[in-house]
């Protein structure tokens, strides 16, 4: 008998507890349509919200983090993003997820094409057509040039800064080490910006006509309790530099995320997984139209030898039942699941707390029944953002987290000038209950 489709995973008898991802791509917010009255996807967006919510997936304990791989907005504009952000809270309240466990990577409608200037499009055409990987490198590496390739960029760095998740001249690809898997490892996320000579002639160029430069898949693979993965929005065959990043990413990172192809679909190389979503907002006049996103959960092995197992919830549009639901793989498989090796790896033993000598003893019954919650850095950066300037200016001057010389830096400089003094002042919990109530009171 072939596996129920909707068959939970404690119900498949997999190993509890596994990280629970949403993979989303090419939501494509577009301007005119949410600021008017014929949003037809807007039945699109709810029903994934039921489908996330209501279904009988691995989502018991909530999600642990949403992935976007690009195509958020439509044109790049401040009111599509505006409006991507008060939908991804929304999302994330119903989904059990923190809203600042968001991870955004830039795709080819995130850029600006109607702020990128003669000069760009010029430079555009300078690296694309002659060395593009040494070109690229080569005006990342000059201050002006690199200010004037992201300048296109300018509203979806706006839009990712609560998420960690800016494309800047000093660090294009970026990484979080927030998410843990299951035996206590790391699950580094790392977004890489494929869209950076993104521009008008893209359609017509067709592929292969983006750049990522060595640099940004240039992975750390020396720490065994590391895994790597990878979001992108172009597929490495609309890359020029094609094969320098199918080397890195198919030998440094499990598990490799895409979209732009609107087509939903993994493949494993040797020991990478390569996962597209495929669209949440295909356009309507495309002959296949059907809606997509990506349920993926991870668990550990210990092993040995030490696996890591993906299971692959790929759900599509219903058009006939008008929601989403399971997409079984070719073989009936659903979940898909994939194995892939990771080194032996063993956490560090805690060392035993040394014999105390005439310790007065204390009420302890508060502690242990209610411990503190941890600080989230990542948590007090977004909340910071979703504070105005006047609240959260006199929440730092009243914690003493400002200085004369913070007059003329930017809120990102800002924001990671007063967590580094909150956490040498013991601070953080001051300020993090600060934006918390600020956020409470409008």
């Amino acid at each position: 008998m072939p596996p129920d489709p909707e068959a939970t995973t404690t119900e498949r008898g997999a190993v509890p507890n596994p990280l629970v991802l949403v993979h989303l791509s090419d939501i494509h917010l577009s301007e005119g349509e949410i600021t008017g009255t014929q949003d037809l996807d807007v039945d699109i967006r709810k029903k994934l919200r039921a489908d996330l919510s209501t279904s009988a997936l691995p989502l018991q304990n909530g999600v642990d983090g949403v992935l976007i791989t690009g195509d958020i907005a439509y044109a790049g504009k401040t009111a599509e993003y505006t409006s991507a952000h008060d939908w991804l809270k929304d999302l994330c309240a119903h989904i059990k997820c923190p809203p600042s466990h968001v991870w955004v990577v830039p795709g080819n409608h995130d850029v600006s094409w109607a702020t990128t200037s003669q000069s760009i499009l010029d430079m555009h055409e300078v690296i694309r057509n002659t060395d593009p990987p040494g070109r690229l490198r080569d005006r990342l590496a000059d201050t002006a040039a690199a200010n004037a390739l992201l300048e296109p960029f300018v509203a979806f760095n706006v839009f990712a800064r609560p998420y960690e998740s800016r494309t800047q001249p000093d660090a294009v690809a970026w990484e979080s080490d927030e998410l843990v898997l299951n035996d206590g490892s790391t699950l580094r996320l790392r977004g890489l910006n494929s869209a950076l000579v993104s521009d008008k002639r893209d359609k017509a160029l067709g592929k292969p006509c983006q750049v990522v430069g060595e640099k940004q898949v240039q992975l750390s693979d020396d720490d065994d309790a590391v895994c790597y993965l990878t979001l992108c929005h172009h597929p490495p065959a609309w890359l020029h530099d094609q094969t320098s990043v199918e080397d890195h990413l198919n030998n440094r990172a499990r598990i490799q995320l895409y979209g732009h192809d609107h087509r939903q679909r993994a493949r494993q190389v040797d020991n990478s997984l390569i996962l597209f979503a495929g669209a949440l907002h295909p356009e309507r006049g495309d002959a296949d139209w059907e809606p997509r996103y990506n349920i993926i959960t991870l668990t550990v092995g210990s092993g040995p030898p030490r696996t890591l197992t993906v299971e692959l919830f790929a759900r599509v549009w219903k058009s006939a039942e008008t929601r989403f639901g399971p997409d079984p793989a070719a073989s009936g498989q659903y979940p898909s699941r994939y194995v892939l090796s990771l080194p032996p790896w063993t956490p560090m033993a805690q060392p035993p707390h040394p014999p105390t000598v005439a310790e007065p003893k204390r009420d302890m019954t508060d502690e242990t029944t209610n411990p503190p919650p941890p600080i989230s850095h990542r948590d007090i950066v977004y909340d910071f953002f979703e504070v105005s300037y006047p609240k959260r200016m006199a929440i730092l001057l009243r914690l003493d987290l400002l200085e004369q010389q913070d007059e003329r830096i930017s809120d990102s400089h800002l924001i990671r000038k007063a967590l580094q003094r909150a956490q040498e002042r013991n601070r953080l919990p001051d300020l993090a209950a600060a934006l918390k109530e600020a956020i409470a009171r409008p």
